[in-house]
C-alpha cells in the first residue's frame, strides 16, 4: 500500500503491530493541520491583546501548553500501548465504569477548545464587520 495514497483496510480493530508504518512525521502532519485554524490564529494573538510584552506571552503560551500536556499526556500513554482511544484505554486499565476518564478527558478538552475558538472567534468576526 502507498503511504500516501492507499485506502486504509483496517476497521475499528487494533491494528496488527506488523501494519504499523506511522512516523513521528505523519503525527507532525496531522497536529499540525489540526492547530491552524482561524480560531487558533486568534488565540495566538490573546498576548498581544492582554498588553502583554514578548516575553510574557512566549511564558504564558509555554505555561499554558506545560499544565494542559501535564493533565492529557497519561492519557496518551494508553493508546500506543494499547492501540486504541482514550474512551476504551482507560476502560482496559481502569475496568468499566473507568472509560468516563477517557471520555471526560476528551469531552473537556473538546468543549474547552470549542468554546474558546467559537467566542474568539466569533468576537472577531463581529469586530471585523
Amino acid at each position: 500500500m502507498s503511504h500516501s495514497t492507499g485506502i486504509e483496510t483496517n476497521g475499528v480493530e487494533q491494528i496488527p503491530d506488523d501494519q504499523r508504518d506511522a512516523a513521528p512525521l505523519d503525527l507532525f502532519r496531522l497536529i499540525f493541520g489540526g492547530a491552524n485554524t482561524f480560531a487558533t490564529a486568534v488565540l495566538g494573538s490573546f498576548p498581544v491583546l492582554f498588553g502583554l510584552s514578548f516575553q510574557a506571552g512566549v511564558w504564558a503560551i509555554l505555561l499554558g501548553v506545560a499544565v494542559g500536556a501535564l493533565i492529557l499526556a497519561p492519557m496518551g500513554l494508553f493508546g500506543a500501548i494499547n492501540g486504541t482511544n482514550n474512551a476504551v484505554s482507560s476502560g482496559a486499565h481502569f475496568g468499566v465504569h473507568g472509560r468516563i476518564v477517557g471520555s471526560f478527558l476528551s469531552l473537556l478538552t473538546a468543549v474547552a477548545f470549542f468554546s474558546l475558538s467559537v467566542w474568539s472567534s466569533g468576537d472577531a468576526l463581529v469586530g471585523g464587520a
